[in-house]
């Protein structure tokens, strides 16, 4: 078996022995993967008690936004209680995944970042002939692209304001600094429910 083989294998073992746990974990890269497997878990772990709560555990700078937005409605859906725990990073839309979570915990060390999404545009040509070139630029198609960006930020901006109590104009602020903040400050600004020094404590870290 080939050491490529025996990682995945190793990871799917891991994977499985945490959900058989009631835990999920998002580490890496958020990406179409990462949303099957949390909303299947959610689904599945639902299905066998829909009171016990569920640790989600999340190690991840972030990832595509459309995932990420899905993650965090999958985790809001959820009828039993998920509880999102940081251990390391929570960046960009593993932030907003979180703020889909009932509580929000966070290792004393952990790292919490928001920031403006990127998105790539597609250029599309309309069969049509200008002076100069046969094929003009569809400004339409980058129009709506553009606009789904728009859309995706205002419900980005949204999910933290109501989370967090704070109001849209300062959540925007936030983004726009792109800080990459430490547990405590994340907290302040009520991004996190707790601080802790090890995932079982029950008591916050004064800020």
């Amino acid at each position: 078996m080939r050491k490529e083989e025996v990682s995945m294998s190793k990871h799917r073992e891991l994977v499985e022995r945490m959900i058989g746990a009631r835990e999920i974990p998002i580490f890496g890269n958020i990406n179409k993967e990462s949303f099957e497997l949390v909303s299947d878990a959610l689904i599945y772990l639902n299905a066998k008690d829909s009171t016990a709560p569920i640790k989600l555990y999340i190690k991840s700078t972030g990832g595509n936004v459309e995932q990420g937005l899905y993650i965090h409605d999958a985790v809001q859906a959820s009828k039993a209680p998920v509880i999102g725990i940081v251990i390391g990073q929570a960046h960009s839309m593993a932030a907003v995944a979180l703020q889909g979570c009932s509580e929000r915990i966070a290792t004393m060390n952990s790292t919490i970042c928001l920031h403006n999404i990127s998105m790539r545009v597609e250029v599309s040509l309309k069969t049509e002939k200008s002076m100069h070139h046969t094929g003009v630029l569809d400004i339409e198609h980058v129009k709506r692209q553009m606009r789904r960006g728009v859309n995706d930020m205002r419900a980005i901006c949204g999910i933290f304001a109501k989370k967090s109590g704070m109001s849209i104009e300062k959540v925007i602020t936030i983004i726009r600094q792109g800080k990459i903040m430490n547990a405590k400050e994340a907290f302040a600004l009520g991004l996190l429910d707790k601080v802790v020094h090890t995932v079982d404590e029950k008591w916050d870290i004064p800020a």
